[in-house]
């Protein structure tokens, strides 16, 4: 259930912000200071200090302005945690629905900004995900969907390697990045725990669904604009986290 009557909606505003403003933090400081949280510029990696950082003050070092992303995720966040407290999502209510997206959030955009994910917030997932996946299917429901995810996306991860030696090989064309980077499939591990056993073959079939659609788009328009590359990589994370989703927030 949701926070009932209109106080409620404010509370729900107020937690859609600061989880906003979490994610955030979160965001600019663990890919760069990934043994404290200390919050770091975006553009020059430097530490930007406690105040600059919550006063919302430019860079002291480059003068770099905070990012759009910054008030992009707080008012998101906001708009989702309200709408939740109005349509709580059956599988998850209100409060685990507003903390896992808070981290699917986490996710989305660190592999978009960074293409990868710190073994922090992997951690973070697992035992939040075997939290979620107790509960909603037993713990040897969530296990063997850990265990599926994670065999499912390390033959991935393999073929994807194998992938970049044929392109040195055969064509002398090096991989900026791996095609799937490990991060990858731990977090296919992770949402194997959220979505327990069989609910990770669907939810693994449309993440991949999603990646690949995108990825056509991608190919498509580099082509049309001339400039695809073989060696092209997109972050992955973000599909697998959209194929989860459907699964646990839309109803069925």
């Amino acid at each position: 259930m949701g926070i009932s009557g209109l106080p409620g909606y404010l509370v729900a505003v107020f937690l859609g912000v600061f989880s906003g403003w979490l994610v955030n933090l979160l965001l600019d400081c663990l890919p760069f200071a990934r043994k404290s949280l200390t919050p770091h510029c975006v553009r020059c990696i430097q530490p930007v200090g406690w105040g600059s950082w919550f006063l919302f003050r430019p860079c002291p070092h480059c003068g770099e302005e905070r990012t759009a992303r910054t008030w992009i995720l707080i008012v998101l966040m906001a708009i989702a945690s309200l709408w939740m407290n109005f349509s709580p999502p059956g599988l998850l209510g209100y409060w685990i629905g507003l903390g896992l997206l808070a981290y699917f959030v986490l996710v989305f955009v660190m592999d978009l900004e960074h293409h990868a994910i710190v073994f922090s917030v992997t951690i973070l997932g697992a035992l939040i995900g075997l939290a979620v996946g107790w509960h909603l299917w037993g713990w040897f429901s969530a296990l063997i969907g850990c265990s599926f995810g994670f065999l499912v996306m390390f033959l991935l991860f393999q073929l994807g390697k194998v992938y970049g030696r044929w392109l040195i090989k055969r064509r002398g064309i090096e991989m900026d990045e791996e095609t799937l980077g490990f991060g990858d499939v731990t977090i296919s591990a992770v949402i194997g725990l959220m979505l327990g056993w069989p609910q990770i073959v669907g939810g693994l079939l449309l993440g991949v669904f999603f990646g690949g659609l995108v990825s056509g788009l991608i190919i498509l328009i580099s082509v049309l604009r001339k400039k695809y590359q073989p060696n092209m990589a997109v972050a992955y994370a973000p599909f697998l986290i959209l194929g989860a989703m459907v699964f646990l927030y839309i109803p069925k």
